[in-house]
């Protein structure tokens, strides 16, 4: 009840940070979008990617990050905050990193391009196939937690380390 809602029906390239702030506010973004800076989603706030989007700066937040397309990180990107973010597609042509207490929920393939390491938090993986590698050689790539649904197949050609919990 109350908050602001955006819902976005053209792309957009963002220079700088967007922000959802406020209490129940809620941008929702319907055609591809790009955000250079960092995508920020606070208090009970959301920000709902209905469309594939291309994050170059950090994603942080305290309430939802939610995409039904492809999200690819660019760059050096950085997850943080304790809200839950859920991903259909991921591709990683960048440097992946986490803080603090992350909730990462993948329901499609993540195309590792570069380095992940997810030295907090959770990964799970609810959809088929699962982890993709493309890179011939990864710098890093590791997961504090790593969940795996029932309905999930991992199909890896690279080796991964769960430097925390597996859970299958």
């Amino acid at each position: 009840s109350g908050g602001a809602l955006l819902t976005a029906n053209a792309g957009f390239d963002a220079a700088g940070a967007v922000t959802v702030t406020g209490s129940n506010s809620i941008i929702n973004v319907n055609a591809p979008f790009s955000v250079a800076g960092t995508l920020t989603s606070n208090t009970s706030g959301a920000f709902n990617a209905n469309a594939d989007g291309i994050l170059t700066g950090n994603l942080a937040g305290s309430s939802t990050y939610t995409s039904t397309a492809t999200t690819t990180f660019n760059g050096t990107t950085q997850l943080s905050g304790g809200g839950i973010m859920t991903f259909k597609h991921v591709v990683v042509n960048g440097n992946l990193t986490s803080s603090g207490n992350i909730n990462l929920r993948v329901n499609g393939d993540i195309t590792i391009n570069a380095s992940i390491n997810l030295t907090s938090g959770t990964l799970t993986l609810q959809g088929s196939p699962g982890l993709v590698k493309t890179a011939s050689t990864p710098s890093v790539t590791n997961f504090f937690i790593l969940a795996v649904g029932s309905d999930a197949v991992i199909t890896s050609s690279i080796s991964f380390n769960a430097g925390g919990t597996l859970n299958v």
